[in-house]
């Protein structure tokens, strides 16, 4: 079982909050071609902050993780990840290089549950990122 962490870049505009995806590359190992987080695998002994650190810098070069707080952990039948989530401006991919996959596009809830490309188990992060945002 894989050890991943994630970041998700969100912003709340006019009342409605909206989730940074990445398309996946279509040659990637698993998922090829549909939306899902940024963040990969964790490499020997990184811990989470390290790991981090490095996914970012690795997939979005001038990205500067600022503020960003832990959501929770999650599993899928692959994979175990820690998801962290950090509030950005809408437009905070003009000023990013993206160099693994590519721009998902900004999606509200609705746009994320009718998706058939996100999985159910990534729905519930984005779920349950919205309830800590509001609580």
């Amino acid at each position: 079982m894989k050890n991943i962490v994630n970041i998700v870049p969100f912003s709340r505009t006019g009342g409605i909050t909206r989730f940074s995806l990445q398309r996946r590359d279509e040659h990637a190992e698993t998922r090829p071609n549909l939306l899902g987080l940024w963040g990969g695998e964790k490499e020997g002994d990184e811990d989470d902050g390290a790991a981090l650190l490095r996914e970012v810098g690795e997939e979005l070069e001038g990205f500067k993780l600022e503020d960003y707080f832990f959501l929770g952990v999650y599993a899928d039948p692959y994979s175990i990840k820690k998801v962290y989530a950090q509030k950005v401006p809408l437009d905070f991919l003009k000023n990013v290089v993206i160099h693994e996959g590519k721009d998902g596009g900004f999606l509200n809830l609705a746009e994320i549950e009718s998706s058939d490309e996100i999985t159910n188990e990534e729905k519930e992060i984005f779920r349950d990122l919205l309830k800590k945002i509001y609580s």
